[in-house]
């Protein structure tokens, strides 16, 4: 078992709804502390059921009464892991799940040297949401991609898209993947970025929240 990477998934409540991710985090705050509990259990929870090869995804909760299993899934997770794990590790996970889907030989000395805790790049992967309202311009990710340390960038809808009111994940209207060397120099760029990501109603209001935006 190979743990790629351990990241802190940011989540808010709107009303009745919880944990609406906004952000996954790396590394997590809890590397340093829990990372070995982390690693146990993961390792006994893929022997006990039984997995042999391929992605798994986990959810963790940390509190008062140690690391709790909340999701375990095989697959990649749906935060564009398939695009930040290879900036961050030079491990192609998507490719990876192919060649294994098609029985092909997967070449893993890569992932077999990897050492999630020895890296030290800071990474973000934003979740963006939007106020209500009527889309009537997006900026162009070329110009948001300019900004230092942004990785990749992009829109789930378009220019008539109806953004309504935050009920679960769906209302998600893009993404953006920010790399640093250092927490500060992430929020710099975190803040960088979404001076340039706009989404802009009819009256030429910007109407990206970017009030989520996490750093330690």
């Amino acid at each position: 078992t190979y743990i790629i990477t351990v990241t802190d998934r940011i989540s808010i409540q709107s009303g009745a709804h919880l944990g609406i991710c906004t952000s996954h985090h790396f590394p997590s705050r809890y590397s340093s502390t829990h990372y070995a509990e982390i690693k146990g259990i993961t390792e006994l929870v893929v022997k006990s059921v039984g997995i042999k090869n391929g992605p798994i995804y986990f959810q963790m909760l940390i509190g008062s009464e140690g690391v709790k299993v909340n999701e375990i899934s095989c697959r990649v997770g749906g935060a564009h892991e398939d695009e930040f794990i290879p900036e961050l590790t030079g491990i192609n996970i998507l490719d990876l799940i192919i060649k294994g889907a098609l029985a092909e030989e997967l070449a893993l000395e890569t992932i077999r040297k990897h050492d999630v805790q020895a890296l030290q790049q800071k990474a973000s992967v934003e979740l963006v949401f939007a106020r209500p309202g009527r889309v009537i311009r997006l900026s162009d990710t070329k110009d948001v991609k300019k900004i230092p340390g942004v990785v990749q960038a992009g829109y789930y809808v378009g220019p008539g898209h109806q953004v309504g009111e935050i009920d679960n994940a769906t209302q998600r209207v893009g993404y953006m993947i920010v790399t640093a060397k250092t927490e500060e120099e992430l929020k710099a760029r975190l803040n960088a970025a979404y001076d340039v990501y706009r989404m802009e109603n009819e009256n030429g209001d910007n109407m990206i929240f970017r009030d989520f935006i996490i750093t330690y």
